[in-house]
């Protein structure tokens, strides 16, 4: 599946050799990095960035870390309407290449918790092709949950060192940070709401719009279209995934353990539960 994804956005970005030109806001949208946690939902807004008819993959592979060297090339190669997956820790490098050369930055984070257990499900039933799957392929469900709490080996740190590392992109003028939860919708057992201004959020960072005001560039009604189309489009929507991936639970130690090694560094999930507990009482 994986392979079939990259085929299609590669036939995609290349999409004017057989004379399908770009439209007129896709030749005015700046180049744009979607920078993920891995498994906190990078589909899901990617979804949403091409169902507003403006972006267009840019055909190359999803840059991690160990492509450092090729940063400069990779992220200088990208056109206006082009987008960028990436799963890229802090690096103030980085940051000051990504202002040089214009690129709109938007990072998505996802609750720890639900981070976990894609990860494990992730490795241990989905990709075969990733170093770790070997690891995971035998364990039993709560022990791949450890797992990918823990950490397995260079190719898979712990939960914790992930939120750390990504953790110094929070807080930047320059970064906008997109909850899954929020751009999830209705359908994914979110809010139609939080999903709409998550939406508009996202593309007044993108446009640099006043305010909110996407009027120059999108009416209500498209915005709606792109809340509509973004969850259809997502590969959450598959039922065998939906079925394969409801046996994973967290146990309240694990729960406990995802907590304590995520820390900090959390992006507001955690603090925000203390904060709405504590309005309770």
């Amino acid at each position: 599946r994986k392979l079939y994804h990259y085929l299609a956005m590669r036939l995609d970005a290349h999409s004017n050799l057989f004379g399908i030109r770009p439209s007129r806001l896709e030749s005015c949208s700046p180049p744009l990095l979607l920078n993920a946690i891995p498994k906190a939902g990078t589909h899901l807004v990617e979804s949403a960035v091409r169902a507003t008819g403006c972006y267009r993959h840019s055909g190359l592979r999803t840059l991690v870390q160990r492509h450092s060297s090729r940063f400069r090339q990779r992220l200088g190669r990208l056109q206006q309407g082009q987008y960028q997956l990436a799963h890229l820790a802090f690096d103030e490098e980085l940051a000051m290449l990504l202002g040089e050369l214009r690129v709109r930055h938007v990072l998505i984070v996802r609750d720890p918790r639900s981070v976990v257990l894609s990860r494990a499900y992730y490795l241990r039933e989905m990709d075969a092709s990733h170093p770790s799957h070997k690891d995971f392929r035998h364990l039993d469900i709560d022990d791949a949950i450890w797992a990918a709490i823990e950490g397995r080996g260079r190719f898979l740190p712990s939960l914790g060192d992930v939120y750390r590392d990504f953790s110094g992109w929070s807080n930047r003028d320059d970064v906008l940070l997109v909850k899954f939860e929020d751009m999830i919708g209705t359908r994914g057992s979110g809010s139609r709401d939080a999903q709409l201004s998550a939406i508009v959020r996202l593309l007044s960072f993108i446009y640099d719009a006043d305010g909110t005001d996407l009027s120059p560039f999108f009416s209500s009604a498209q915005i709606l279209d792109v809340c509509r189309s973004t969850f259809d489009s997502a590969a959450l929507t598959r039922a065998s995934d939906r079925g394969a991936f409801s046996r994973y639970q967290l146990s309240n130690e694990a729960e406990q353990a995802v907590v304590s090694s995520v820390g900090d560094f959390d992006f507001g999930y955690f603090s925000a539960i203390a904060s709405d507990a504590g309005s309770n009482c």
